[in-house]
């Protein structure tokens, strides 16, 4: 009997061979993540004046800073100011400023 054959067989508590059955399992294990970031900004160009649509003093955030708070591309933050879905103002440069409350709200 070769050594494979003799690995089928077993003896029993009777004495007698009888054959092992090899039962195969298989094990899945499944892993889920959930990841949740938060982005902290320390920047200078951030203002602290009146929102002309909010009627209060909020953050103002350059439009830069506002598509990395956002996870959007710049051309994107653009695209809703142009909407009018982002509150925003001007300096006298003609540089962009964003409002941080209504860049919030677009968020969710």
């Amino acid at each position: 009997m070769t050594a494979f054959k003799a690995a089928l067989f077993y003896c029993g508590a009777s004495g007698k061979s009888r054959p092992r059955r090899f039962v195969g399992t298989k094990r899945k294990t499944e892993i889920s993540l959930e990841i949740e970031e938060a982005v902290a900004l320390r920047t200078h160009t951030a203002l602290l004046v009146h929102c002309p649509v909010c009627r209060k003093q909020m953050r103002m955030v350059a439009a830069n800073d506002a598509a990395i708070m956002a996870r959007l591309s710049a051309r994107e933050i653009y695209q809703l100011v142009e909407a009018g879905q982002l509150h925003f103002i001007e300096d006298q440069n003609g540089l962009l400023y964003v409002c941080s409350d209504s860049l919030e709200q677009q968020r969710k």
